[in-house]
């Protein structure tokens, strides 16, 4: 080799930093294009600790002692001396032959069903108009949401008043328009009944407007433009747009409203307790008046045991059609 010739020096290739560019510390991938897995820090288990603790101690330990309860005699004497003989499923078997529970459990259905089909559609037709601008929306919707933002004690007793025969504000207004308008609101069966659903839509009616009425504003504009377009007057409007949009939110609403209704005690005890005799004894009263009244402890849990599996067949049912309605 001449000594012109130029000797050649090979560089080394560059090095590849083992340390993860800032693309990849964002994307939480290495150098070889896998992903980093990092492994949970005990913060996030300590953000997550209260609500663990507070389902815990509200939600699952109750129902948990309520199924054991449901399966033994529990008696004052029995609680204060830990002596709790397991019964099997007598508790069960006693409630279920009980004529007053069969009379409760129709009471509950007719009170549930009547409450939940006119808070719907008086909810719903509620929505429609304040769907719609105009003057004085705001302080008519303030108006309606003052039956959902009172107490109950407050509620009850106000009902409890206007429902009464003597000087009652609904007799006056009946009384005035014709003497035999006039009933005994809170002294007979029916009546009585009748009360306590007029009071409960009343109560609910705000809820499920308040909760349609966001359903509604979700729907976009652009859709009814678009029907109008295509020659759609108000009333095809809400058959073929507005309704087969809000039937996700209906079946919500619905459902709610159903559970909600099932587990009513307090406007009951108030407004009637119950009576007269047991014409508005619901399940969820029939269950107090077991524990409170008879001492009856395992037949109340046997109670609340079965409405529980009730109102989680409702929640099933609601998720078979609302996964329909998806489709």
């Amino acid at each position: 080799m001449s000594a012109s010739s130029h000797l050649v020096v090979e560089a080394d290739p560059p090095r590849q930093s083992s340390e993860p560019s800032a693309h990849q510390r964002l994307t939480g991938r290495g150098p070889a294009g896998r992903r980093r897995h990092r492994s949970p820090s005990a913060g996030g288990y300590l953000f997550l600790a209260p609500a663990v603790v507070f389902l815990l101690v509200f939600a699952i330990y109750p129902i948990a002692v309520t199924v054991v309860y449901s399966f033994r005699n529990v008696t004052v004497a029995g609680l204060l001396s830990g002596r709790l003989p397991f019964v099997g499923l007598g508790n069960y078997r006693e409630v279920l032959a009980d004529p007053q529970f069969v009379h409760s459990v129709t009471v509950s259905v007719i009170f549930t069903v009547a409450s939940v089909v006119f808070q719907f559609g008086i909810g719903f037709a509620l929505a429609l108009l304040f769907n719609e601008r105009f003057p004085g929306r705001g302080a008519m919707r303030a108006i309606v949401m003052i039956g959902w933002v009172l107490p109950l004690v407050v509620v009850g007793t106000i009902f409890k008043w206007m429902f009464q025969s003597g000087e009652g504000v609904v007799n006056t207004v009946l009384a005035a328009v014709h003497p035999s308008l006039a009933v005994a609101w809170l002294e007979e069966p029916r009546s009585a009944l009748g009360a306590i659903i007029l009071t409960n839509i009343w109560l609910g009616i705000p809820f499920d407007m308040a909760m349609l009425l966001a359903g509604l504003q979700a729907i976009s504009p652009v859709i009814y433009e678009a029907a109008r377009i295509d020659g759609a007057g108000r009333w095809q409007c809400l058959r073929y747009v507005t309704l087969p949009l809000m039937r996700g939110p209906s079946l919500i609403v619905a459902t709610l409203g159903v559970i909600y209704t099932m587990n009513v005690f307090e406007i009951i005890l108030i407004v009637t307790g119950g009576g007269p005799g047991d014409a508005t004894t619901v399940v969820p009263y029939y269950a107090y008046q077991r524990v409170f009244q008879f001492f009856k402890v395992g037949q109340a849990s046997a109670v609340t045991v079965l409405m529980l599996c009730l109102l989680a067949l409702v929640s099933a049912l609601y998720l078979r059609l609302l996964r329909r309605s998806e489709r």
